[in-house]
């Protein structure tokens, strides 16, 4: 997951039941694993089938440290237990980062530029 100052919510298929959260606000904790400041806010919790959605705080904070590709610690708590937790990606440009892909306009064959050792 990357994400950046833009990002208001996150949305993640967990390994542990938040069924116990529907019409209750967690506690979500992002970190900048670098300088170790933290941003922190209560959400509301939306489920979707297997799929939790939830806003995120302010990344205010986060964003005046951050520089591009360093670590983002998410964690959402309820009742003070950790339900979930993830190391993101922060970025200073897109976060569509992950989900861009090569696309090739040539489908005739070419020769390779070998490298010669």
């Amino acid at each position: 997951m990357v994400i950046n100052s833009t990002t208001t919510q996150v949305a993640f298929f967990p390994f542990v039941s938040f069924d116990d959260t529907i019409g209750e606000q967690v506690d979500v904790q992002v970190w900048h694993k670098q300088t170790k400041t933290m941003v922190e806010g209560a959400s509301n919790v939306t489920i979707s089938g297997s799929k939790v959605t939830l806003s995120l705080p302010s990344l205010t904070a986060i964003a005046d440290v951050a520089q591009d590709l360093d670590t983002v610690l998410i964690r959402v708590l309820y009742n003070d237990v950790l339900k979930w937790e993830y190391l993101a990606t922060w970025s200073t440009e897109s976060v569509a980062l992950n989900n861009e892909f090569k696309q090739w306009d040539e489908v005739t064959p070419s020769q390779p530029n070998w490298i010669k050792i």
